[in-house]
Formats: C-alpha cells, structure tokens, sequence
C-alpha cells in the first residue's frame, strides 16, 4: 500500500473534519480519526467492519469479537510496527490515558488525538506504539 498523489492536503481536510466535530463514538472518535487518516493517505478505507458501533462498549466489543485486545492489535494486523520514535506524518499509532489506549495520528504539530470538542495534539513521546502507514 502507497500513499497517494495529494495525500498531505487529504490528511489535513481529514483531521480538519473532525476539528469541527465532538467526540460521538461511531461518528467521530479516535478509530473514525485514524481510519479516516489512513483513507486520505492511501485512497482506501481500512477496517470498514469494525464500523457501525455507538458506544466505547460496542467498540470494545467488536475488537474482542474478531480477536483484537485494543485497537493497537487491530493496527499491528495491517500495518508494520515501528518504534514511535521513528514515526512520521501519517503514521497511526496508540496512546494510553487513563489506562485506556486509543489512537493517535502522526501530524507535524505532534500526535492528533480525539478530544470532546474535536481535536488535541500531544508529543510524539506520547506514543506507546506506532505503525507505518503507506
């Protein structure tokens, strides 16, 4: 899989996307952040039956379903591990806050993450895992 011709200013309309949008799971959270990302980059979107839940619970539920701990596990299935440290714009990764691991996409003012009112940023030091997209 290859990144495709225009994927920096796809990347940014994608995340731009959900700046304007709340957190809502199923609509606008950090899996929809990441795989949304992920589809700008390479023209294709992944993991599209892990979509249509409404809840963190349902979320959780479809990941344990197909045999996937978080979506770290879901990531590591497509996509080559790198150390974080190595990671790029683009790249996907996870974090962890409140013991709870959810994604991150790399950009170059640090890592976006999903907040309440649309989008945070954190430093890349802030990725426990990271995976190569494209």
């Amino acid at each position: 899989m290859t990144r495709v011709p225009g994927w920096e200013e796809a990347l940014v309309r994608a995340i731009e996307k959900h700046t304007m949008l709340p957190f809502a799971w199923g609509v606008s959270d950090c899996g929809y952040l990441a795989t949304d990302c992920i589809a700008a980059i390479t023209g294709d979107l992944p993991f599209k039956t892990f979509r249509g839940y409404r809840s963190e619970a349902g979320a959780a539920k479809k990941l344990l379903k197909a045999g996937f701990n978080d979506i770290g596990d879901l990531f590591a299935s497509a996509y080559e591990a790198i150390p974080p440290a190595m990671a790029q714009r683009g790249d996907v990764g996870t974090i962890e806050r409140d013991g709870k691991v959810g994604a991150a996409v790399v950009t170059s003012f640090g890592v976006a993450v999903k907040a309440e009112h649309g989008i945070g940023y954190e430093a890349i030091t802030a990725l426990r895992q990271a995976f190569r997209v494209g």
